[in-house]
């Protein structure tokens, strides 16, 4: 696939943003998904039940998982662009670049460098504390509101 192709590929990922968190939500229990409000709190309850369901980045990254793991990122990206603003980028120019070729948030308030919610979302794995997703936001909205 040429670079076009993935770059219109990625541009119809982000036409379905909302459907594909819809679909997400539904795969989930009630009790988690009718919490995803997009707060800090809700990502500690979304971190949980993954933490909960599956024992390691392996696990989520199975293609019987996609759903879920897709849905996931997009969730905690969408929570923090609400958040600290920014917008998705993708980057198919630099082959060298770690999140080559991964969604990911640019231009969120506090931040300098892109946020990879993918690489997040397997992190959270091997921290296990279950408010890995809420410390990350809560640290960069601190950044955020005192101006650095």
């Amino acid at each position: 696939m040429n670079r076009k192709d993935r770059e219109d590929k990625f541009q119809v990922w982000l036409i379905h943003m909302d459907d594909a968190i819809d679909v997400f939500k539904r795969k989930l229990p009630e009790d988690v998904s009718g919490n995803l409000d997009y707060s800090p709190a809700s990502l500690d309850i979304l971190e949980g039940w993954l933490l909960s369901r599956y024992s390691s980045k392996e696990d989520i990254k199975r293609e019987s998982e996609s759903i879920i793991f897709d849905g996931s990122a997009r969730y905690l990206g969408e929570a923090f662009r609400k958040t600290l603003g920014g917008r998705w980028i993708i980057n198919f120019k630099d082959r060298a670049d770690i999140f080559y070729g991964i969604p990911q948030l640019s231009d969120m308030s506090g931040q300098e460098v892109p946020f990879s919610p993918l690489t997040t979302v397997t992190a959270c794995f091997s921290r296990r504390t279950g408010n890995y997703f809420s410390t990350i936001l809560r640290n960069l909205r601190k950044k955020a509101d005192a101006g650095m």
